[in-house]
């Protein structure tokens, strides 16, 4: 089932005591900053999917701070799993988690034969669940595994379960979310001076491992209904990758190879990197020119963390990120401590970043297929914009009209359900609408399945391009469900020949559950295919379209009228197109 998974960045936590010779025996951690986290996180509506720490869980190193830290985080996760979400915390080790850093061991190196040995033995895969979290729950936030794999290529027990648990060391790939984490180490030691613990680098070793891994997740997957070659891809990393305002001592913040490593990960089609380390919050894009594939152009999102919880701050808040990763949009969300507690969500900074989507036509032809490409762009951009990000979906069910002089009815019903604790007031709701159309032309109106009744619509803007946004007020107590109808017509739309209908998930993000898909024709339709948009690819789906004879609900005809159809339970493409050839 489609479904824009919820992300909480948090990063230099920094467990222990200080490391600064005047503050030795104080905490380095600010215990109103670490209890108001804690609360924030556990009253984020709707919940998180995944906690991610980009490093510093730790102060000195020491295993002692590292399990304190690890049982704090756990106590986040148990929190959601008592609220029925469960959620995955990935992490990647900072430089005072792997290196000494206090004043009696300056080099950072003294007794360290392994330097992630601490670091491994409390997060042996960089990555955990709730110790309540059933084996049968949370299949979403379970990785995919490459063990059967790796037995296919002849490996044995042993072996595939030696290369599975290497690959989910440095990439976590989950298909229900069309995502993958890629987790760094940024602490290797390339041939600098012991005392520089604050400078990193990725190293080529590593970036080898990593290039060989990717590929097996390529090879694993390709062919299925979520290759991995289509994941939206996040880099988590501690060290700094490019520069960014206001920051000192920058020179010691940032990867030794930080040109080399952006644009490696550029190559690999990262679409946001999380970092942490100077304890300093902000957010800049990056755009490559990929020379390995025709030049195209890649932009990536650098997302670097202030600290969370620590006592020392450079910019001056302890602060978090939340972050919604869509398809061809990402919202970052800054909520910062404010008076002891975590800014509410409505008010912290929020930041839009825009992926203009590329699609393109899989297995065919272009000209052969009737899909005006730049409008069928533009159209998903505008759906996910006003997308429902609060309620979740039972039934979408949309019926499509043709009528004689080729304008088009659409009737939608929307059965949905509030399962956050607050109650909503409206319903975000977007129909797609081309040509010179006017709202009061469409002759829009909703109402109440349950009551019968008419409910009052608000358009949001006064004239978009491709997307009418608006909001359907109905009250929804927590818990309650909700059934409504929207009708709406629009003249003389259709062609005559190679045209289609759409029903678009990027508009329900919260999920749904089964979509029902028919379009309906005064004189008949010949021809009818069905596709699915999946990340950038529009192919035919393998779902079969069904001949249809029902009576279209708006308007209410006494007549039947024939056309095709398709019912899909769990939907997991992005978008759905019925195309015809022709109307009879």
């Amino acid at each position: 089932m489609y479904r824009t998974h919820l992300i909480v960045q948090i990063s230099d936590l920094h467990f222990g005591k200080n490391a600064n010779p005047l503050k030795f025996y104080k905490s380095s951690v600010n215990e109103k900053a670490k209890q108001a986290l804690r609360q924030a996180i556990l009253a984020i509506e709707p919940r998180p999917d995944f906690i991610v720490v980009t490093g510093d869980v730790a102060n000195r190193g020491e295993i002692a701070e590292l399990q304190e830290g690890k049982a704090y985080l756990a106590s986040i996760l148990d929190g959601l799993w008592e609220r029925g979400q469960v959620a995955r915390c990935i992490l990647v080790p900072g430089n005072h988690d792997v290196w000494r850093t206090t004043w009696a061991t300056p080099s950072g190196y003294v007794g360290r034969k392994d330097r992630l040995q601490e670091w491994n033995s409390v997060f042996p895969t960089w990555s955990f669940l709730s110790n309540r979290v059933p084996d049968t729950d949370g299949t979403e936030v379970r990785p995919l595994s490459l063990r059967g794999y790796f037995q296919e290529k002849g490996q044995n027990v042993e072996e595939s379960e030696r290369g599975a648990q290497r690959a989910l060391s440095v990439c976590e790939y989950f298909p229900s979310f069309n995502l993958a984490f890629l987790k760094l180490d940024s602490n290797v030691h390339v041939g600098r001076r012991p005392a520089h613990i604050a400078r990193g680098a990725i190293g080529l070793e590593q970036r080898g491992c990593v290039d060989e891994i990717l590929d097996s997740y390529d090879r694993a997957t390709a062919g299925s209904p979520t290759p991995f070659a289509d994941a939206r891809r996040v880099a988590l990393v501690h060290h700094h990758l490019t520069r960014l305002p206001n920051v000192r001592l920058e020179n010691w913040m940032m990867l030794d190879d930080a040109g080399e490593v952006a644009r490696w990960l550029a190559r690999h089609g990262i679409r946001i990197i999380l970092h942490g380390h100077f304890h300093w919050a902000d957010s800049v894009g990056l755009t490559y020119w990929n020379t390995e594939s025709n030049n195209s152009k890649v932009e990536t999102i650098v997302v670097s963390a202030g600290s969370a919880t620590a006592v020392d701050v450079d910019d001056r808040h302890n602060s978090c990120h939340y972050i919604t990763m869509g398809n061809f949009r990402t919202n970052v969300k800054r909520p910062r401590l404010d008076n002891g507690e975590y800014q509410p969500l409505a008010v912290a900074d929020s930041f839009d970043f825009v992926h203009r989507p590329r699609l393109r036509i899989e297995g065919d032809a272009p000209e052969d297929v009737p899909i005006f490409v730049e409008a069928l762009e533009a159209l998903v951009l505008g759906e996910e914009k006003y997308a429902d990000s609060w309620h979740t979906y039972k039934l979408v069910k949309s019926v499509g009209y043709i009528d004689a002089d080729r304008s088009y009815y659409g009737c939608v019903e929307l059965h949905g359900e509030n399962r956050n604790t607050q109650a909503s007031e409206w319903i975000p709701f977007a129909f797609v609408a081309t040509g010179a159309q006017q709202f009061e032309e469409c002759e829009c109106r909703v109402t109440d399945l349950d009551s019968g009744q008419p409910l009052p619509l608000e358009k949001i803007e006064r004239r978009p391009i491709y997307v009418f946004p608006t909001k359907i007020y109905r009250h929804i107590p927590p818990g309650y469900g909700f059934r409504v109808q929207v009708t709406f017509r629009l003249k003389m739309v259709m062609l005559r020949e190679r045209d289609y209908d759409v029903v678009s998930l990027l508009r329900f993000s919260r999920g749904v559950e089964r979509i029902e898909f028919s379009l309906l024709s005064a004189g008949g339709i010949l021809g009818p295919s069905l596709w699915e948009l999946r990340a950038d690819k529009l192919r035919r789906s393998a779902q079969t379209l069904d001949a249809v004879r029902q009576r279209p609900c708006n308007p209410p005809l006494s007549d039947e009228m024939t056309g095709y159809g398709v019912s899909i339970g769990s939907p997991s493409a992005l978008a759905y197109l019925l195309l015809y050839e022709r109307l009879s």
